[in-house]
């Protein structure tokens, strides 16, 4: 994203930085304005999400803020309850069957290690020292405002697949 400091661990994507976030982030404290985030955190077991977010709060100046967008626990299981099929989509494997496109949507063929929700991810952040935490949506943002980077424009306002969540220090 233009204006970013892009960061991935996937040698395939065209990056600013290619590192593994598990052994931290490469910046001095207190330097970073923001964090932005997307579909990344479901990828850590819970101790390195913790150290994950603890680094995050390190490199962020006071008053700064992080956004994060993760797949939405609740929404999937809201779903999967009422029988929606089509709400899952097929990545990363094709199945007819609700059960199926559920473990698929959580579990991304193993490569998701935590599911997220609005309180869990909360209460991560809590224990990382963020001090104020909401959640927010696709387009709104307290953090960006008008500016906010689009992630999944006209995803699902009844039933998102997306939790978005900002943290500030």
């Amino acid at each position: 994203m233009p204006g970013f400091v892009n960061i991935d661990a996937n040698p395939f994507t065209k990056t600013d930085m290619w590192l593994d976030v598990r052994c931290g982030i490469p910046f001095a404290d207190r330097t970073v304005d923001s964090v932005y985030a997307t579909h990344m955190f479901e990828h850590f077991y819970p101790d390195e999400l913790g150290r994950l977010l603890r680094e995050c709060k390190r490199v962020l100046k006071p008053g700064g803020g992080m956004r994060v967008i993760v797949p939405s626990l609740r929404s999937a299981i809201a779903a999967y309850q009422q029988d929606r099929k089509e709400w899952f989509d097929d990545f990363p494997r094709k199945f007819d069957s609700v059960g199926g496109r559920f473990s698929n949507f959580i579990f991304c063929d193993g490569q998701h290690r935590a599911g997220l929700d609005f309180s869990y991810l909360r209460e991560a952040m809590q224990q990382a020292g963020f001090q104020e935490i909401e959640e927010s949506a696709e387009g709104t943002s307290r953090l960006y405002g008008s500016n906010v980077p689009p992630y999944t424009p006209g995803d699902s306002r009844d039933l998102p697949h997306s939790l978005y969540v900002e943290a500030f220090k």
